[in-house]
């Protein structure tokens, strides 16, 4: 698999973006299929796979308070658009979680990606991005980019439907 990396300043932060070979994925929430065969970058693409490989939280909330009391926060991530999108499962009591699950939706402005903490009522923001419209499609089959925040950081993929 052919990789060619480059950073990219989006949001005033800083994420690794590449170019590669890959792609694939299964239908509506599940998860992740093997690589197929297409070349990255899309110019003309809305119609996306976001896929939530993985996230880390940073040991304690921007305040310096804890983020459960005397546990580590419970993480889910939610993807998609303000009018479409959808929410992984809750991983318990950890600073770092595996999810490999993934949301269809059809961009024409820009979506987002979140990381929360579930909470009895109020959940907690973690973290979270923007992806416009352009980002997504020059990270569109690329492979696995991860975005970071200090000591936070979601892994995603992007894939064209």
């Amino acid at each position: 698999m052919l990789f060619i990396h480059r950073i990219l300043l989006f949001s005033g932060l800083f994420m690794v973006g590449c170019f590669s070979s890959s792609g694939g994925g299964s239908d509506s929430w599940g998860d992740t299929g093997d690589a197929g065969g297409s070349l990255c970058g899309s110019e003309t693409a809305t119609a996306f796979r976001i896929t939530a490989i993985s996230a880390t939280a940073p040991e304690r909330q921007s305040d310096g308070a804890d983020w459960d009391v005397g546990s580590y926060p419970d993480l889910f991530v939610c993807m998609g658009t303000d009018d479409d999108y959808a929410c992984t499962q809750t991983a318990s009591d950890t600073l770092s979680a595996t999810f490999n699950s993934y949301h269809d939706v059809t961009v024409l402005d820009e979506g987002f990606i979140q990381l929360w903490d579930e909470d009895l009522t109020d959940h907690d923001f973690i973290l979270g991005w923007n992806l416009a419209l352009s980002w997504l499609r020059l990270n569109a089959e690329c492979g696995q980019v991860p975005l970071m925040e200090g000591d936070g950081s979601i892994v995603l993929e992007v894939n064209v439907i």
